[in-house]
């Protein structure tokens, strides 16, 4: 990494990643859902939980964000993003355990790095040699933020953002595809990844 380079720090899970497919496709498997139920991630956990419980929709979190991962996808415009970065450099921050908490004790960071790999993601050229940091708590994660320097991080959890600890030198772009956070207003809010190449790169 150039250290005169700007590094923008992008979360994984729900804002690289997206899962709805994904979910969608294990619960049916599983038939904790009809095939009614809209292949939103959020659709597919209000119909687990009202039929199968908590621990049903935590053990069909390890699976999708284990073996299942392979059901997912990039959300559209990540890679022209990538692309977009010029002499940017990204690093992928991802808040992810290595286990999943319940059912089989899938390595979540190694299924997370197959699919980076194999989305093709890792090999363009705005990727810093550090490319991706896993870490356990989300106050690593910002520990880890601080250090990079990060001029920008998109991440899709307001929660990040209002963290005391979180770097104020440090902008916040709010990832909210659904439009779940539409009263948002402590950060720019970004709606699709075709928004963030824009905002960032007009």
């Amino acid at each position: 990494m150039k250290p005169s380079a700007p590094i923008i720090g992008v979360d994984l899970d729900n804002t690289i990643i997206c899962y709805d497919q994904a979910f969608h496709r294990a619960a049916l498997d599983r038939g904790w859902i009809n095939p009614a139920t809209p292949p939103a991630k959020t659709a597919v956990k209000h119909a687990v939980l009202a039929k199968a419980g908590n621990q049903a929709w935590t053990e069909l979190q390890g699976f999708v964000y284990g073996p299942g991962l392979k059901a997912a996808a990039a959300y559209p415009g990540v890679v022209d993003f990538f692309q977009a970065c010029g002499t940017h450099q990204v690093v992928i921050v991802s808040h992810k355990t290595q286990f999943a908490a319940a059912g089989p004790a899938y390595d979540l960071r190694e299924a997370a790095m197959g699919w980076l790999k194999s989305s093709g993601l890792l090999d363009l050229p705005s990727l810093s040699t550090e490319p991706v940091i896993f870490t356990a708590t989300r106050s690593e994660k910002l520990d880890a933020v601080r250090r990079l320097r990060c001029a920008t991080l998109i991440d899709d959890l307001p929660e990040v953002f209002r963290d005391p600890a979180y770097p104020r030198e440090t902008n916040f772009i709010l990832f909210d595809p659904d439009r779940a956070h539409a009263d948002w207003t402590a950060s720019p809010r970004a709606s699709s990844w075709a928004e963030i190449t824009s905002r960032l790169f007009p």
